[in-house]
């Protein structure tokens, strides 16, 4: 069955080129999802690495400290210890720069 349809598109240049059409458009839109897959990742981590900056946190050298890390992150968010913003570093920050502090 499979080996006569393979036969009848070969065979015919029109069902040839529909077949070709359709094979390229299903690999260029699995291809898009990937990039897009790509892209958010990317977002996800430069976020991450963020958060990690903004708390004071050291930023992980290895894909398994990266792992453990967020998994650290995720736990103490769930157990409620940490804030979304680290407040002391930011004090900090504006402390340090004259030029941004509100009159």
């Amino acid at each position: 069955m499979i080996h006569s349809l393979v036969n009848t598109i070969t065979g015919s240049p029109l069902l040839l080129a529909v077949a070709i059409i359709l094979l390229l458009l299903i690999v260029y839109a699995i291809l898009k999802r990937i990039v897009k897959l790509a892209i958010i990742l990317l977002l996800v981590l430069t976020a991450y690495a963020a958060y990690l900056v903004n708390t004071g946190q050291p930023l992980p050298r290895s894909s398994h400290e990266l792992i453990q890390q967020g998994r650290q992150t995720v736990e103490s968010f769930n157990a409620g210890e940490k804030g979304l913003v680290n407040t002391e570093h930011w004090k900090e920050v504006i402390d340090g720069h004259s030029d941004l502090k509100t009159k």
